[in-house]
Parts: C-alpha cells; sequence; structure tokens
C-alpha cells in the first residue's frame, strides 16, 4: 500500500471513525420525523430512504462476508494456504486477491475488476487461478476440535459472525445486540431444529490441518430431556463424518456440559 494514499482513495468519513454515526444520527431522526408529521405532497423519500439504504447495503455485507468466511473455514476453494504466522496473522482469513500482492500492475480494482478488462491490467493466470481453485477437491482435516454454542448471542462470537465481538470475550449483554434480537430469536429456533455440526474455523500449523466445528445447540439444550436423542445424533453424525475424511483426532470439547447418564458419549466412540 501507498505510504501517502493520493487524493479520492479513502471515504471522505473515514477520519471520523465511530463520530460519523453521532453525524448521521440527526438526519435520520429528522427523515423519519418529517415523513410521518408531513403531508403525503411535502415529504422528501430521498433523505428517508437513506437510512434503510444504510441499513441494507450493512446486511448484504456481513451476508457475503459470513458466506466468504465459511467458504474459507471449509478450505476446498482456498487461493493462499498458509501457515499461522503471527508476522501475517491475516493469512488466517486467506487472501482473495492474491494476485494482486504477488504481482504489481495487475488486478488494481479488486472490487470492480471490470475495469481490469477494460484497461488491461488482468493478470494472465487470473482465469486459470479460479479455476484450479474452484476443482480443489475438499481437503481432509487431521484434527477436528467439536464445540457448541453458549448463549444465544454466541452466534456473534464466531468466525462467521462480527469480526469486531469475536475478539473480545462475551462479557455482558451489549446495548447494539438489542437492535439484533429478532436474527437472536430466528438464529434460536434454527438450532432446534437444525441438526447438523459446521466447519466454523480452519488452520494450519506444522503441515497439520486443524478444524473447528460447532454444534447447533446451545448450552441450555443440553440439560433438556427432550434435546437428548437430538444432541446424541448430531454428535454421532459429527463423528462418522470425522472418520470419513480420515481424522486423526477428534477432541470433543463440549464434553464439560455432558451427563453421563443422559448422553450416549461412550458408546459412539466405540461403535
Amino acid at each position: 500500500m501507498a505510504a501517502t494514499p493520493g487524493l479520492f482513495t479513502t471515504w471522505p468519513w473515514k477520519p471520523l471513525g465511530n463520530f460519523k454515526y453521532i453525524i448521521l444520527a440527526p438526519l435520520v431522526v429528522k427523515s423519519i420525523y418529517d415523513y410521518m408529521i408531513l403531508a403525503a405532497n411535502e415529504r422528501d423519500s430521498t433523505n428517508f430512504l437513506i437510512f434503510p439504504l444504510l441499513i441494507t447495503r450493512i446486511v448484504q455485507n456481513q451476508v457475503w462476508t459470513s458466506i466468504s468466511r465459511y467458504a474459507t473455514a471449509k478450505g476446498k476453494q482456498r487461493i493462499v494456504d498458509k501457515a499461522i504466522e503471527f508476522e501475517q496473522i491475516d493469512r488466517e482469513s486467506g487472501w482473495f486477491h492474491s494476485l494482486h500482492h504477488i504481482r504489481f500492475r495487475t488486478n488494481y480494482s479488486l472490487f470492480v475488476p471490470l475495469y481490469d478488462y477494460v484497461y488491461g491490467t488482468v493478470d494472465i493466470d487470473t482465469d486459470s487461478c479460479r479455476d484450479k481453485s474452484l476443482d480443489r477437491k475438499e481437503e481432509s482435516p487431521d484434527i477436528i476440535y467439536l464445540t457448541h454454542l453458549v448463549e444465544p448471542e454466541s452466534i456473534y462470537q464466531i468466525r462467521l459472525g462480527f469480526s469486531s465481538l469475536a475478539s473480545k470475550p462475551q462479557t455482558s449483554f451489549s446495548w447494539y445486540l438489542w437492535m439484533l434480537l429478532p436474527v437472536t430469536i430466528f438464529s434460536r429456533l434454527i438450532t432446534w431444529y437444525y441438526g447438523k455440526a459446521f466447519v466454523v474455523e480452519r488452520n494450519v500449523f506444522r503441515n497439520r490441518t486443524i478444524q473447528s466445528w460447532v454444534v447447533p445447540k446451545h448450552r441450555i439444550q443440553y440439560s433438556m430431556e427432550s434435546q437428548r436423542e437430538t444432541i446424541n445424533n448430531v454428535i454421532e453424525e459429527a463423528i462418522l463424518k470425522a472418520e470419513r475424511k480420515g481424522a486423526k483426532v477428534f477432541s470433543l470439547g463440549l464434553l464439560n456440559q455432558l451427563d453421563y447418564n443422559k448422553f450416549d458419549i461412550l458408546d459412539l466412540l466405540f461403535k
């Protein structure tokens, strides 16, 4: 990256940081107030639509971010595959624009690649790199760590959620999580019916592929008799799937929540 980026290389409001939300709030409040008070022929729909459009952009960005992180965690279509190095920790999440960093003067427009085709700056290996990534076979993890959700808000702490929350411990129910309460309730309902472990994180350390799988069940569900059979089936399916993938080590990280009188874990392990 350039030491002194030129004009128009960043958003005008970037230097404001979180202060930009304080500036935006009065505009949102006034737009809503005017839309509700003024007559239909006096309303200004332009200002009123600014906030919904911003929310739509945030939701769309998060959806695609979560999807791309899930694909990265599975490791099937990963382009850059390097071990963990604390000097370059962002290699863990992969570089979708790796050719831009490997070879200079190519693939400048990362988010609008059409411009690279127009101005002839597309890397000659772009298409072959993409095809190779799509044709890559799903890898076989060496170590699998099976865990579970703790509280309903835990969905925001996992890697597929928000990076800003995942990097901090969950200490209390923050005020902004109230705004996400409908999403939290919806995800809670899904955990009652969706019974399949999924990959949330994948790392490579000393040529060993390590994956973390999450059982979509919360802590309280482990104490409910009605969930016994469902949880048993989910764990059994995860163990059998790991065996089919050729995993050498399978860690039941959720054993601290289990009552052996309720769950048939030992029977599953010796099947």
